[in-house]
């Protein structure tokens, strides 16, 4: 997605800094970033809900602040829930490393391999199409690209 603005582009990052959260207050609504540079990562985290099944939805924005003549531009690709490549990546290198250790097992199985395949691709979009459904993933959603276009 790409957003323009009229502000100096380290004008730009250093309001969005200002916005951020700790990242050890864990129980509230909040953003948390990682700046490097012109580039930037920033999660939008719902919240903790005791009455919720499913709680602290997260959202987030991966991304770099261009200068244009008018301003700057802001890139940036957006994540929801598992996919987030804090969570993602993780995630697909423990499946990996557990899928090399697991592979020689599997020889005779080849029913097992593609299971074990589609688990690991497959839950991820799964779990993330069902928390992109509620109400704290949406606000999130707002939340966050209100953030990046004020």
């Amino acid at each position: 997605m790409r957003y323009g603005t009229t502000l100096h582009p380290k004008e730009y990052l250093r309001h969005m800094k200002e916005r951020m959260g700790s990242r050890l207050d864990i129980w509230s609504e909040r953003f948390t970033g990682i700046f490097m540079g012109r580039f930037f990562y920033v999660t939008h985290h719902a919240g903790y809900e005791w009455n919720r099944q499913i709680t602290n939805q997260k959202n987030a924005a991966l991304g770099y602040v261009k200068e244009t003549e008018n301003g700057c531009e802001i890139r940036f690709l957006h994540f929801q829930g598992v996919l987030c490549p804090q969570y993602l990546i993780p995630w697909l290198l423990i499946s990996v490393v557990l899928l090399v250790l697991c592979w020689p097992a599997l020889v005779d199985l080849p029913l097992m391999r593609i299971a074990a395949i589609l688990m690991i691709v497959g839950f991820p979009v799964l779990f993330t199409c069902v928390e992109s459904t509620t109400d704290g993933s949406i606000d999130g959603r707002k939340s966050l690209l209100g953030l990046l276009i004020d």
